[in-house]
């Protein structure tokens, strides 16, 4: 080999160094970048010297473990979706041991009414019956209210969903095409690629995808059941957030549906289904018009019960016993208006006598009667039309919202250990900090080396020179 030629063959060490000592560099300062993935110098033989070439900077990515980790992302975004809103709605109604919880306010009920009867001209026990009335009165309303709030919640939510959506998938074409030009060109496209993955993250959470690689630089992307969210052009999902929520609005009837690229998909089925989206329209559609039509259904028994015939002689039929609501009994919401007949509300101008004489008592009866208080314990303790009892009915509705609860968190647990599993896999093939020094140093060898041969190369020359 001539001198000339060792030089060369030094020159492009000291540039693959280079290089490799930027890579490393770049792959230090973005540990901790999402998106990022680790660089690696890829060298080869000079074709026409005995030099280094440096043939590429790969980036260095397991596409199957990422898909994996994106279907869990998914998949996790939703269960811990189901999980809140049933935990919500379990606290909304109370548990069994909650001093104020549902059937503890029917059990306070129970309890007053019986100390009532026991002293029926005691004008403190019969406000105390009337307060622990109106107060389970106020549970199911305000529990109604609630669940009413998280589903205009998730209808807000999918709005900002379908917004990340259409933006992300538009940023992801753009990027898709702007890799390919620089790809074409021979540049390097991996901080692009870096940008594009973070956008596809994002959306993955929302719903659940499938990449597939192009060749050119570009990617498609399809849900998990079929639809094609980007495949040259981007897709358009539409969807209209509710002005405002109330209990009879369904979907197709006064809530927006979801559409893809103009045309109506169904949220319950397979093209969008899991994800964080597919839970909330869940949530609007059908979970929470499941508890809210099991608390209609509660304020329904409670108003029947007291204004059955023979519960209050004083009554005549059609008119409110001791529970009435400012809607029909199958009117969705019915709950959220329940409330005690005002004519035995003192702030209302009622007269708490009326507990004892009845509700539709004309003049006052004997003071120590405690018939008609004993009339209002049993229809609330008796099973009517129902089979139930109050405290029964209150009971089975709490026990379905504890039992899907609990499914829910197992679904959650599952999925949170899934995906921190993959995340663990993700970060061990992700960029270790003490590897990329460790390779550091052995660039520095490499380049003192080449710098040496340089070095000895020059001093012969001058050598040669000075004969």
């Amino acid at each position: 080999m001539s001198l000339s030629s060792a030089m060369s063959a030094a020159m492009s060490g000291l540039t693959a160094a280079s290089r490799m000592a930027e890579v490393i560099s770049a792959n230090i300062a973005n540990a901790a970048t999402p998106g990022y993935a680790r660089r690696e110098t890829q060298l080869g033989t000079h074709a026409e010297s005995a030099g280094v070439s440096v043939l590429g900077i790969a980036r260095l990515q397991d596409q199957a473990l990422l898909a994996d980790r994106r279907v869990a992302t998914a998949e996790h975004a939703a269960a811990a979706g189901r999980r809140g809103f049933l935990e919500t709605a379990e606290a909304a109604l109370g548990l069994a041991e909650d001093a104020g919880g549902l059937t503890q306010r029917i059990a306070d009920l129970d309890a007053a009414f019986l100390m009532a009867a026991a002293q029926p001209e005691s004008e403190p026990l019969l406000a105390k019956a009337v307060q622990a009335a109106a107060d389970l009165a106020d549970r199911i309303a305000d529990a109604a209210r609630t669940i009413s709030d998280a589903r205009s919640a998730a209808d807000t939510r999918i709005g900002s969903q379908i917004g990340t959506l259409n933006t992300s998938l538009a940023r992801v074409e753009d990027l898709n095409n702007r890799i390919m030009a620089v790809t074409a060109q021979g540049g390097d496209s991996s901080a692009l690629q870096d940008r594009r993955q973070q956008e596809i993250d994002a959306i993955a959470q929302i719903l659940p995808l499938r990449e597939v690689d192009r060749g050119d630089g570009r990617i498609a992307l399809f849900s998990a059941g079929g639809a094609a969210l980007i495949d040259g052009q981007a897709a358009v999902f539409g969807f209209t957030p509710a002005k405002q929520m109330a209990p009879e609005l369904s979907a197709g009837a006064g809530l927006s549906g979801l559409t893809l690229n103009g045309q109506t998909v169904d949220p319950a089925g397979r093209l969008v289904s899991g994800g964080s989206l597919a839970t909330d329209f869940a949530i609007r559609d059908r979970l929470a018009p499941d508890v809210q039509q099991g608390l209609d259904m509660l304020a329904a028994d409670l108003i029947a019960r007291f204004s059955a015939n023979g519960v209050d002689p004083t009554l005549v039929q059609g008119e409110a016993g001791l529970f009435t609501a400012n809607l029909a009994s199958d009117m969705p919401g019915l709950a959220q208006s329940l409330q005690i007949n005002p004519r035995l509300d003192p702030a209302a101008g009622g007269n708490l006598a009326l507990l004892r004489d009845g509700i539709g008592a004309g003049t006052p009866g004997p003071v120590g009667n405690p018939a008609q208080i004993l009339r209002l314990h049993q229809a609330l303790t008796t099973a009517n039309g129902t089979g139930q009892s109050a405290a029964s009915h209150a009971s089975a509705l709490l026990s379905d919202i504890a039992t899907r609860r609990l499914e829910a968190e197992a679904d959650d647990s599952f999925a949170t250990a899934r995906l921190s599993g993959l995340a663990t896999s993700a970060a061990a093939q992700g960029v270790d900090s003490d590897r990329e020094l460790q390779q550091l140093l052995l660039v520095e060898q490499a380049f003192s080396a080449n710098a040496r041969v340089l070095q000895v190369a020059d001093d012969m020359i001058g050598t040669i020179l000075g004969i």
